[in-house]
């Protein structure tokens, strides 16, 4: 019978053994878990901070050439200098400015209408597909909407509408 106790004692032993290295194993798994997610956020702040270089390197480059732009502008004689107005001094889009309504010309491709004027506010095509309709308009109160458009078809500019207030 002791034998039989001793035999019992060791199946018992070589069972509880494994159940000892999981346990061992479920406790470390917290620390090393941690550890892994330190790391992560070790690796992420370094990115931050290696990008944040980077724009700042990008930021010092474009003043930089901001900087050459506005030089070279003032070097330029003063004849040289384009007399449509500068964006800079005049913020209002281009198509509210008459004198570039006087220059759209039957014929005119879409493109050039486009770089005259400005984006259009709204493009719609007609019925029948062979034409187009660049529309400016600008609200400028509960009842009052100033409006243009620009009429294409294959051949170029077929008619122009300029602004007027509706």
């Amino acid at each position: 019978m002791a034998r039989a106790i001793d035999r019992k004692r060791s199946i018992l032993a070589v069972s509880v053994a494994p159940l000892g290295f999981v346990m061992a194993a479920l406790a470390s798994a917290p620390a090393y878990s941690q550890r892994v997610d330190d790391l992560r956020v070790r690796q992420l702040e370094n990115e931050v901070m290696r990008l944040q270089r980077e724009l700042d390197a990008q930021s010092r480059r474009l003043d930089a050439l901001e900087r050459g732009q506005r030089e070279a502008a003032a070097a330029r004689p003063s004849s040289a200098l384009p007399s449509v107005p500068s964006r800079e001094q005049d913020d209002s889009p281009a198509w509210l400015i008459s004198t570039n309504w006087d220059k759209v010309r039957p014929g005119m491709r879409e493109l050039d209408v486009i770089a005259l004027l400005g984006r259009p506010t709204t493009v719609r095509i007609d019925p029948d597909r062979k034409g187009r309709l660049l529309i400016y308009a600008m609200e400028l109160g509960p009842n009052a909407i100033l409006a243009g458009n620009v009429r294409f078809t294959d051949t170029g500019v077929v008619e122009v509408n300029r602004p007027t207030l509706r």
